[in-house]
């Protein structure tokens, strides 16, 4: 399949699946945080974003991501 056919939100649907698969929740987490930046304080907040996002499914899980998700911000490195 040619990246060219693909939409923008089907990218990033499958390259979020692949990091939950190959890191679980937990790495995705930390995979979100190290890519899009934060707020407030990570260490405090951490366990309670763990269990919320453990806790729900999948499908909910992406949606939530889609609608909260902003990318990186200009000049910020994507690793």
């Amino acid at each position: 399949m040619a990246v060219k056919e693909v939409k923008d939100e089907e990218i990033l649907e499958r390259a979020y699946r692949a990091v939950i698969d190959e890191l679980g929740i937990a790495g995705f987490t930390w995979f979100i945080r190290l890519t899009q930046g934060g707020w407030g304080n990570w260490t405090e907040e951490r366990e309670k974003a763990l269990e919320r996002f453990n806790n729900m499914p999948l499908e909910e899980l992406v949606d939530h991501i889609k609608k909260h998700s902003k990318g990186p911000k200009k000049g910020q490195k994507v690793l």
